[in-house]
C-alpha cells in the first residue's frame, strides 16, 4: 500500500465520509481491491450524493453486473437473501427478513440497506477475508 493511500485510510474525511461506502467495495468485488471505485464513491459523496446513491451506483458498474448479475432485477425479498449472502455470509432470519423487505416496499432505498447491514457487528467482525465469487444472480 503506499503511503499517500495510507493517509487516506486513516484521514478523518475517509471514516466519516467515504468509508461507510467503501466497506462495501471490498466485500462485494472480488480479488484485487479496485481502488478507483473507493476513491469515486468518495468523490461522488463529498459532491453530495449519499451513501446509499453511491451504493447503488457502484451496484450498477459493469464490474459488479458481471461478478453479481444484475440486482435491480430481484424482488425485495431476493434482494435482501443477496445482501444477507454476500455481505453477513448467511441467509437472514424470518424477522429481520421481513423487516427489510417491508423497508423496501415502503420505499427505502435498497442502498441504504446495503449500508445498514455494512454497519452491523456482524459484517465488522467479519474480517477483511475476500470471499470466493459465488457466480451470478439469477
Amino acid at each position: 500500500m503506499s503511503a499517500e493511500f495510507g493517509r487516506l485510510l486513516r484521514s478523518a474525511e475517509y471514516r466519516s465520509v467515504v468509508q461507510p461506502a467503501a466497506g462495501f467495495v471490498p466485500a462485494m468485488f472480488p480479488g484485487v481491491l479496485p481502488i478507483e471505485l473507493v476513491r469515486t464513491s468518495g468523490q461522488q459523496q463529498r459532491l453530495g450524493i449519499s451513501a446509499a446513491a453511491t451504493i447503488l451506483g457502484l451496484m450498477n458498474t459493469q464490474t459488479f453486473v458481471t461478478a453479481h448479475g444484475n440486482t435491480s432485477l430481484l424482488s425485495n425479498e431476493q434482494y435482501v437473501r443477496f445482501l444477507y449472502r454476500e455481505l453477513l455470509d448467511r441467509s437472514p432470519a424470518a424477522a429481520p427478513l421481513q423487516n427489510a423487505v417491508n423497508r423496501l416496499a415502503a420505499g427505502e432505498n435498497r442502498g441504504q440497506l446495503a449500508l445498514d447491514l455494512i454497519a452491523t457487528p456482524a459484517f465488522q467482525g467479519r474480517g477483511q477475508v475476500q470471499k470466493p465469487l459465488r457466480g451470478a444472480i439469477t
